[in-house]
C-alpha cells in the first residue's frame, strides 16, 4: 500500500528551523513529504533546505489583513497540505477555519485566544489555577513608583529581584536589581559596564531610565530565581502530551538531557489545561527551595530543539505525521535521556 506525498510549508520562522528541517529529513519516509519555505530575505538558510522557496512579504506588508491573505493564496496556489506559521500566529490562529476550509491545515500550539494569553507572561500566572504550576512572585508595574515598590517588597521578603516585560522574546528587557536597599552602597555601575554586563542595573539607574516618562509599557517585577534553568520541549496533540525532553541549562557550556518525571507531571497538566497542541516549549526555573517554578511558555519551535532531537524525537516529524495522519501514529520513540548535548552552530552558503 503506498503512503500518500504531503506539502509542508513554513512561513517565516526562527533560525533555528534549519537544522529542525534538516532533522526532519533523516526519517525513513521524509521523501513524502515536500517542504516549501518562505521567508522576505532570499538569502535566509532556508532557502538552501527547502524543496521550494519563494519570498514573503517583509516589511512592505504590515497590516495583519494583507499577510493573511497572503497566506491563504500562497496556500492554495502551492497545494500546501499543512501550514506550520511561525510569523503572526495569533493572526493567522484566527483563520484557521477559513485555511480548514479550503483544505489546508494549519498545526498551531493552541487557539489565538491562548495564544494572546501565553504571549503576556502576566496573563499566563493570573490565568493558571492555584496548584497547576509553581508560580514566582511577581507584580506588574508601569510607572517608577509601582516599580520601586514593587523592588523593595521583594527585598524586604528577604528575595532578589529582576525585572522584564511581560511582552517579549529571547530574554530581552531582562534585568537583575544589582545589589538590595541596604546594599545600594556598595553599588558599581562604572565596573559593571566597563565589563560588558548588560543585565545588572542597579536602582539609581532604573530611576533614571524608567523616570523619563510618567508611564511606560508593562513590566514584570520578579524574584530572581537562583537555581537550574529547565527547557522542556514538547509535542502534543491537542492537549495530550505525546513526548517531552527535558534539557538542564546551567551554567555549563553544554546542557544534560534529564530523566525529571516530576517536571514532565507538570508539564502534562500545563499542556492539557492549556489544550497545547504540535511543537512548543516551557521554560522553568528554580527557587530557593529547588522546586521548578514556571517560567514562560513559548508557543513555538526552540532555539534549543536541535538538541532535543538528539534524544531520538524527531519533534518537526512526529509533529506533522500527527497533524496529517494521527491514526496511523502507533507509537513514538521514548526519549533517550542522561545526554551531555551542546549546539555548536553551523556554517553554510547562502
Amino acid at each position: 500500500m503506498s503512503m500518500k506525498n504531503y506539502k509542508i510549508w513554513f512561513n517565516k520562522n526562527l533560525s533555528s528551523t534549519v537544522r529542525v528541517i534538516e532533522e526532519f529529513g533523516t526519517a525513513p519516509d521524509a521523501k513524502r513529504f515536500s517542504i516549501i519555505c518562505t521567508h522576505p530575505d532570499p538569502h535566509n538558510p532556508v532557502a538552501q533546505i527547502a524543496d521550494i522557496f519563494a519570498r514573503e512579504p517583509g516589511r512592505s506588508v504590515s497590516d495583519d489583513e494583507s499577510y493573511v491573505e497572503f497566506c491563504f493564496q500562497f496556500a492554495r496556489e502551492h497545494n500546501v497540505d499543512l501550514f506550520i506559521p511561525g510569523r503572526r500566529q495569533q493572526v493567522l490562529a484566527k483563520q484557521q477555519k477559513r485555511f480548514s476550509d479550503a483544505g489546508i491545515k494549519m498545526l498551531l500550539p493552541a487557539d489565538s485566544e491562548t495564544l494572546a494569553i501565553i504571549d503576556n507572561k502576566a496573563k499566563l500566572y493570573r490565568h493558571l489555577p492555584e496548584g497547576l504550576a509553581i508560580i514566582p512572585k511577581f507584580a506588574v508595574v508601569n510607572n517608577f513608583m509601582q516599580f520601586e515598590d514593587s523592588v523593595y517588597q521583594m527585598h524586604d521578603s528577604d528575595k532578589e529581584a529582576c525585572f522584564k516585560p511581560t511582552v517579549g522574546i529571547y530574554g530581552m528587557g531582562f534585568h537583575t536589581i544589582a545589589h538590595r536597599r541596604h546594599e545600594a552602597k556598595d553599588d558599581n555601575p562604572l565596573a559593571r559596564f566597563l565589563a560588558g554586563d548588560t543585565t545588572l542595573i542597579g536602582m539609581d539607574e532604573a530611576r533614571f531610565y524608567l523616570s523619563l516618562e510618567p508611564s511606560f509599557k508593562e513590566l514584570m517585577v520578579m524574584e530572581l530565581l537562583p537555581g537550574d534553568e529547565r527547557s522542556v520541549d514538547c509535542l502534543a496533540l491537542d492537549g495530550d502530551l505525546k513526548a517531552a525532553v527535558c534539557r538542564v541549562k546551567s551554567r555549563r557550556e553544554y546542557q544534560v538531557l534529564e530523566d525529571n518525571p516530576t517536571l514532565i507531571e507538570q508539564v502534562k497538566a500545563l499542556t492539557s489545561f492549556l489544550k497545547l497542541n504540535g511543537v512548543f516549549n516551557i521554560q522553568f526555573k528554580d527557587n530557593d527551595k529547588g522546586e521548578h517554578a514556571l517560567l514562560e511558555i513559548n508557543p513555538r519551535m526552540s532555539g534549543g530543539l536541535p538538541m532535543a532531537c538528539l534524544s531520538g524525537v524527531n519533534f518537526l516529524y512526529w509533529a506533522a505525521r500527527l497533524a496529517l495522519e494521527p491514526d496511523s501514529v502507533k507509537s513514538i520513540p521514548t526519549p533517550q535521556t542522561g545526554l551531555r548535548v551542546r549546539d555548536v552552530g553551523k556554517a553554510m552558503l547562502c
